[in-house]
């Protein structure tokens, strides 16, 4: 019981650190081939009564669900990471290019020379000049996340100092153009917000479901090296039984 638990911990670190997917389907793809093979062997008797070729089919259906459940919480993190860029940077309708019918509505309202439009230009230039974060990792990394998030935090931070600069203003800001009144500038700073919240939990949803898949094919793989070693076991080395299944890496 102690070598089984050394061995599927270390199976498991292995898997976490590993950084192709690759791995995962080649070891699925071998531990399909050992159960194959040993439960074809009619005379075959396992070792211990739990290392069977059925209980080998029961893990690899959970290491296959579990491999599919992460691939959809990262394609979930993905569809966030890219979902915040488009709100805060790359829309037409973004938090950046939004900046620009701010400051032409505050400008042509109260004037170019008006304290009102040298706070509100003020504000953005600083928001403006704000480090833009780096580019979203293709897979949740966490001390990117972090950094990430206290940057996107500082643009909200800075939009919601616009927009109560502008409810502050008397005469009441009064904008013609319906895309900068302060009801829909706090709708969109609700969206930004969400946006990010949204991609901590899609890292933390992805980080679930990745621990549960490495824990899952860690224990697969400890069956499936446990069939082969009683293969070799009961038939030996260099015999016809073994021959199939002595170079499936797992």
């Amino acid at each position: 019981m102690h070598y089984r638990f050394l061995l599927l911990t270390f199976l498991s670190n292995l898997f976490m650190s590993s950084s192709s997917e690759n791995t995962f389907g080649r070891v699925l793809g071998n531990a399909v081939k050992v159960y194959d093979h040993v439960n074809a062997l009619t005379d075959f008797v396992p070792e211990r009564p739990n290392e069977t070729p059925a209980a080998l089919l029961l893990l690899i259906d959970d290491a296959k669900l579990a491999d599919k459940a992460e691939a959809a919480a990262l394609a979930t993190y993905r569809k966030s990471t890219a979902t915040r860029k488009e709100l805060f940077w790359d829309e037409p309708d973004s938090l950046q290019k939004r900046y620009t019918d701010i400051n032409s509505a505050v400008r042509r309202q109260y004037g170019l020379k008006s304290s009102e439009y040298a706070t509100i230009s003020g504000l953005i230039a600083k928001c403006r000049n704000s480090r833009r974060p780096k580019r979203d990792p293709a897979r949740p990394d966490e001390a990117h996340n972090s950094q990430s998030q206290r940057s996107h935090d500082s643009l909200t931070q800075g939009f919601s100092d616009i927009i109560a600069s502008l409810g502050a203003f008397l005469p009441a800001f009064t904008p013609a153009n319906a895309r900068v009144k302060i009801s829909v500038l706090n709708n969109m700073l609700t969206e930004l917000e969400a946006s990010s919240q949204n991609i901590n939990a899609t890292t933390r949803l992805h980080t679930d479901t990745l621990n549960v898949r490495n824990t899952k094919f860690a224990a697969m793989t400890a069956m499936a090296e446990a069939l082969k070693e009683a293969v070799r076991g009961q038939y030996g080395l260099n015999s016809t039984q073994y021959k199939p299944i002595k170079s499936l890496k797992l």
